[in-house]
């Protein structure tokens, strides 16, 4: 066994023996001392059963992490309304996820994160600043009756924030790291944190405090006239031709996760035989502002007058245009969660994350894994950079996508046939 395959295989033993990754690692002797005096004093005592409530409660429901997650977090924001329709629903988000939420209808207000993304090892005055205390104080006013912390809210300073602001239903998922770090006794509920989509998991957090039937909504995304009309345009612009069928090609996701592009080289060979193999077909790559070295590539690699791509558009812009498309191929990424949100048939590409928990979501869809043993690296949808060597998304084989681009663009035309009655 060479080096390179020892190290793959202590990471695997590793991943095998601690499954869950510390994204915040709690520190400090300090932190830990005054969490253990918190669990003497409150004890084990919380609410596991369902709660009354008001017939307009007032929901603070957060969801922080990637723009993905939070769209994952809709589903339990269209449930929260269906159930109690009188319900007053604010969400904590960051800035980025705020711009897809500012158009769902079952939001009232949404409250954009801007606090300084740091742990709690760093200066008590990065983590307790001006605008983690004001937004606390606001809270505050607001006489919250329940706080919902979506998947992605595990750090100990977003966790407190619901009790800081002295919410009285307050549910989180159980702490999957150590117990000497754990901080959810002080939640009034507390649900299991199971291997299942995070959209489950999200809706979950609704069934731990209510008696009525919780269903397994779609994800939401309201795109405004003014962007269709957008999109139009821009396929305009690109000569695309919108009574033609048009494939979309996403290849890219930020930066800090490159692991689970799938080789651009790859992606122009599956362009070059979709076009080869369907005459009756338009691909469009669309790419977003960190996927400008994917572009190019493409654009030198696929020189055909029915290939165009997109990019440097805004992220409503970029749903607007996906919406157009017969079906999609995309990384584990943003668009793959926009597509589960509008419907659109995905071909998702899955390297070091975990479909169960992330994959698409109640949308036409066909998901293709790294065949590599230690993929996916954790039982959750995060990951770190292992340094395993390798990119293991890239043992999926550009024939495999083709086979399922075909099979969902030919579901796809048989079911515009039936629904223009021919």
């Amino acid at each position: 066994m060479g080096k390179s395959d020892k190290h793959i295989g202590k990471v695997i033993s590793e991943a095998n023996r601690n499954p869950i990754p510390i994204l915040y690692p709690p520190s400090g002797r300090l932190k830990k001392s005054a969490l253990a005096i918190a669990r003497c004093i409150t004890g084990q005592k919380r609410r596991q059963d369902s709660t009354s409530f008001s017939e307009a409660p007032r929901f603070f429901i957060q969801s922080l992490g990637g723009i993905g997650n939070t769209l994952m977090a809709t589903p339990l924001i269209a449930e929260v309304k269906r159930i109690y329709p009188h319900a007053m629903i604010d969400v904590y988000t960051t800035s980025a996820a705020a711009t897809l939420l500012r158009h769902n209808s079952n939001v009232n207000a949404i409250m954009e994160d801007r606090s300084v993304q740091s742990n709690w090892g760093g200066r008590f005055g990065k983590i307790m600043g001006s605008n983690y205390l004001s937004v606390i104080v606001q809270l505050r006013k607001a006489r919250y009756d329940i706080a919902l912390l979506a998947v992605n809210s595990i750090d100990i300073k977003s966790g407190l924030r619901p009790i800081l602001s002295k919410i009285p239903t307050t549910v989180i998922h159980g702490y999957p790291f150590r117990r000497e770090d754990d901080y959810t006794f002080l939640f009034s509920h507390i649900v299991p944190y199971l291997h299942q989509h995070d959209c489950v998991s999200n809706l979950d957090l609704l069934r731990a405090i209510t008696n009525s039937p919780v269903c397994n909504a779609r994800m939401e995304l309201n795109i405004p006239a003014q962007y269709i009309m957008r999109a139009q345009g821009i396929l305009k612009d690109k000569r695309i031709d919108e009574k033609v069928p048009i494939i979309g090609i996403c290849p890219g996701c930020r930066d800090w996760a490159r692991d689970k592009r799938w080789p651009i080289e790859k992606f122009a060979r599956l362009v070059k035989e979709v076009l080869s193999m369907d005459r009756a077909v338009q691909i469009m790559a669309v790419c977003g502002p960190h996927e400008t070295a994917e572009a190019n590539a493409l654009q030198k690699a696929v020189v055909d007058e029915r290939f165009a791509v997109v990019n440097d558009i805004d992220i409503l812009d970029f749903a607007a245009v996906l919406q157009r498309c017969a079906a999609v191929v995309t990384n584990d990424s943003l668009p793959m969660h926009l597509c589960s949100s509008l419907s659109v048939p995905v071909v998702a590409l899955f390297g070091p994350t975990d479909p169960i928990r992330v994959g698409p979501w109640l949308c036409p869809s066909s998901v293709l894994s790294s065949t590599a043993e230690y993929a996916p690296y954790f039982n959750m949808p995060y990951f770190s950079d292992l340094g395993v060597g390798d990119n293991c998304i890239d043992t999926i084989e550009v024939e495999h996508v083709l086979s399922a681009v075909m099979k969902l663009r030919e579901d796809h035309a048989a079911l515009t046939e039936r629904e223009v009655g021919i």
